[in-house]
């Protein structure tokens, strides 16, 4: 979902295969070179084509990313572009992350909504929604839950910790078909499709930052479905464990017992 640490700055040639143009420089600058890097960019005659349109400045985690800036055709740039990179996921994490700043915050037991619409893009044979872009839609759910609850502020600034998605099951009730809203259609209200997605955070305690941020304990009752559900994810972990496929990584939530979540 992010960008793990890496470390240092990272610099690579090679050539671009859509034209056999170069690809000038890959650079990978930690978030607190920022300043220098502005200074750099306008210095540094191999860069200045990074001023110009569609170089990506994609800001993931602690990282900018800026890569891309081409010696080929504008055309040729916009095909490299769209045939290496999901633009259209990344332009919506954008979004995700912008409006967090002018929405209002959320508690952990707010509900948090976010409109979309299923796109040319989403649809597959049947003029349906593709059955993997329902989970897409949910990732941008749980940006938008991320970002205005301060959770994932919140583990960065947590050494080496990172929030994954470490299970996740999805039910289809009514198709979408394109040009419709979702998950829960506008116009009637309808749920068409319902998940359980379990995130796991690594290295840094949970209950910790639900006591301290937000006055709350971990729940002591948890609906039926929800609980079947993880006890099904436990059968299934507890059966590759016995097979010698070893652990998968733990959460913190339950750091005080051990108890794998």
């Amino acid at each position: 979902m992010g960008a793990r640490h890496l470390g240092g700055n990272v610099k690579s040639e090679g050539a671009c295969p859509s034209s056999g143009g170069t690809l000038k420089r890959l650079h990978l600058y930690h978030q607190s070179d920022k300043k220098s890097l502005a200074a750099h960019l306008l210095d540094d005659p191999d860069l200045r084509t990074f001023l110009a349109f569609p170089s990506l400045n994609i800001q993931l985690g602690k990282f900018v990313i800026l890569s891309c800036s081409l010696q080929c055709g504008y055309p040729l740039q916009q095909l490299y572009n769209f045939s290496h990179f999901d633009i259209f996921w990344f332009l919506r994490w954008i979004i995700a992350k912008l409006t967090s700043y002018i929405r209002a915050p959320l508690s952990l037991k707010d509900e948090s909504v976010v409109y979309s619409i299923c796109y040319t893009t989403d649809i597959d044979y049947f003029f349906h929604m593709n059955n993997s872009r329902y989970l897409r839609e949910f990732d941008f759910g749980r940006f938008d839950f991320y970002y205005r609850t301060r959770l994932l502020q919140f583990a960065e600034k947590q050494a080496g910790s990172y929030i994954v998605q470490h299970a996740a099951s999805i039910r289809y009730r009514l198709d979408l078909g394109i040009f419709e809203q979702m998950i829960v259609t506008v116009p009637d209200q309808f749920v068409r499709a319902v998940a359980f997605c379990k995130n796991t955070a690594v290295n840094f305690n949970v209950a910790e930052y639900m006591k301290n941020h937000h006055g709350m304990v971990a729940p002591s009752k948890i609906p039926e479905d929800l609980a079947r559900w993880m006890e099904s994810n436990e059968l299934s972990s507890n059966k590759l464990r016995l097979t010698g496929h070893g652990n998968s990584v733990a959460s913190n939530l339950y750091s005080s017992s051990g108890k794998m979540d």
